[in-house]
């Protein structure tokens, strides 16, 4: 079965196992994102990511030491 990319709120309820007011909570502190900008949908894989963030299985993006001589030869 095909799992949907976007997710209105019942679904990223569901998802989370959280009730409205815990995903409000959450959304205002940003440890989940809100709705896509215009919408009322939700990324599930920006949800999904937010919550590994914070549970400790994804760490940030560390920056290439390519992006890093980028950035001195703009300087």
């Amino acid at each position: 079965m095909i799992q949907p990319r976007l997710l209105r709120r019942a679904q990223v309820l569901e998802l989370l196992n959280v009730r409205s007011s815990t995903l409000a909570r959450w959304m205002q502190i940003g440890l989940v994102p809100k709705p896509l900008p215009g919408t009322s949908v939700w990324d599930r894989v920006a949800i999904e990511r937010a919550i590994d963030r914070a549970s400790g299985l994804e760490q940030p993006a560390l920056r290439s030491a390519w992006m890093e001589a980028l950035e001195r030869a703009d300087a």
